[in-house]
């Protein structure tokens, strides 16, 4: 093998232990093990995409002694971390090469612009291979996405986690919204009803304020209806108290132009610690004494 051109078995580890099909490229390559000399990769075993339980079959040089033991032995993939793989057949090109296909795989997956420039060895694409691979998610890479304001990609991200007991739905609903598509938020908390009882309000509450986008573009009265009745469903099941639900029935009350029911829900979202003493007081500049005159 020669050296000048091969990346480190550390380098390849680190690029690739989320990504299994990397793995698979080492087939029939040759690597340097420590203890068993020059060896072959036979074959590449994982399960479940968990990098602590895949296994490489190497099968040591025919021309090493049999002192050394039997010629084929398992490696787990850490060893190339660890220091017992010490060269591998594997240029950087290659390597290179093949992390661009799937980095293009990943922005055309979660909508991800080429203006956002990824380093692999770097957040977000390593959280974004654990995910694709994995099924976690990093906060970390919730946290850089909506920073550079990424809204569909964190929507995507949400939905790939979210259970059938509704976690994260919200989230995925909330990003969606602020994606200003408001009708996939409505198709993410269609099921709320089922949720577990710990996200029902949240989903319901996020849901509303779905039907209340839709109806700043649409005007329909029965989409302002739907948000009233998410809100009010938000607020019956709920586990703690949150200003969240009341502050979207004051918007409501306030586009239906009902004043008494605005103030009303406004205040009880002020003494549950809304920084606003009401949604449109912040978003849309009114007077609270206005509204109340309505």
């Amino acid at each position: 093998m020669r050296s000048e051109s091969l990346c480190s078995p550390a380098f390849f580890y680190d690029l690739c232990q989320h990504e299994p099909s990397l793995w698979n490229t080492l087939l029939g390559r040759y690597v340097l093990h420590r203890n068993k000399g020059l060896c072959r990769v036979k074959s590449v075993d994982y399960t479940a995409g968990k990098a602590e339980e895949w296994n490489l079959l190497l099968k040591a040089d025919e021309n090493l002694p049999r002192e050394r033991g039997s010629r084929n032995f398992f490696c787990a993939p850490s060893a190339f971390e660890g220091g017992d793989i010490l060269q591998a057949d594997f240029t950087e090109e290659v390597l290179e090469k093949m992390l661009l296909r799937i980095e293009k795989e990943i922005r055309t997956g979660y909508a991800i612009p080429d203006s956002f420039p990824f380093l692999p060895e770097k957040p977000p694409f390593s959280y974004l291979l654990e995910l694709r691979t994995k099924g976690t998610l990093h906060p970390y890479c919730m946290k850089w996405l909506k920073r550079k304001e990424l809204f569909q990609a964190a929507a995507l991200c949400y939905e790939k986690i979210t259970s059938a007991s509704g976690q994260f739905a919200s989230s995925a609903s909330s990003c969606w919204r602020s994606a200003l598509k408001p009708e996939r938020a409505l198709i993410v908390t269609a099921s709320a009803a089922s949720f577990d009882t710990r996200y029902q309000s949240s989903a319901f509450c996020s849901r509303g304020g779905a039907f209340k986008d839709i109806w700043q573009k649409s005007g329909s009265v029965s989409d302002l209806d739907q948000a009233e009745a998410c809100g009010l469903r938000a607020i019956k099941t709920a586990t703690s108290k949150t200003a969240h639900p009341y502050n979207l029935l004051a918007a409501v009350y306030y586009y239906k132009r009902d004043g008494r029911k605005c103030a009303e829900y406004s205040q009880k979202a002020f003494e549950l610690g809304s920084v606003q003493r009401a949604f449109f007081k912040s978003h849309l500049l009114v007077d609270m004494r206005t509204a109340s005159a309505l």
